[in-house]
């Protein structure tokens, strides 16, 4: 949250240009909350959405049309239907392709977060190597 909300040009480019929708299947409303006091971030069109369910994070987004979405992190979500469990390279494949899906229909763009291993590499299956676009 801190990264993304702080320092990435695209979330503070939307404060003037409509909402971002934050779905966090990381930390709590809470959390996030008390961090951004701390930071001194505090704006209206900012909405979080703390869930681990990718499809209601999506539907979410449907509903409120932000000019953002950003999902944090694509290793803690799920989708229902979708076999393996939260992280599994079934559902990182699956949730993936419907947030890009998601992406292309509504002309709203999405950020995927996924986590650094201590070691530096990305976690999680080899598999969500190739569908990440940039590394940080």
């Amino acid at each position: 949250y801190t990264i993304c909300r702080h320092n990435s040009p695209l979330c503070g480019s939307c404060k003037k240009q409509g909402t971002v929708l934050y779905g966090s299947g990381e930390e709590s409303q809470g959390q996030i909350k008390l961090r951004a006091q701390r930071l001194g971030i505090v704006t209206p069109d900012l909405f979080i959405q703390a869930d681990t369910s990718l499809d209601a994070v999506l539907h979410e987004a449907e509903q409120r049309k932000p000019r953002l979405l950003i999902v944090d992190s694509i290793q803690t979500m799920y989708c229902q239907d979708a076999e393996g469990t939260p992280g599994s390279m079934g559902q990182i494949r699956e949730g993936t392709a419907r947030l890009m899906t998601f992406a292309k229909t509504s002309n709203i763009p999405v950020v995927v977060i996924g986590h650094v291993t201590k070691e530096g590499t990305l976690a999680g299956p080899d598999g969500t190597h190739g569908r990440c676009r940039i590394v940080f």
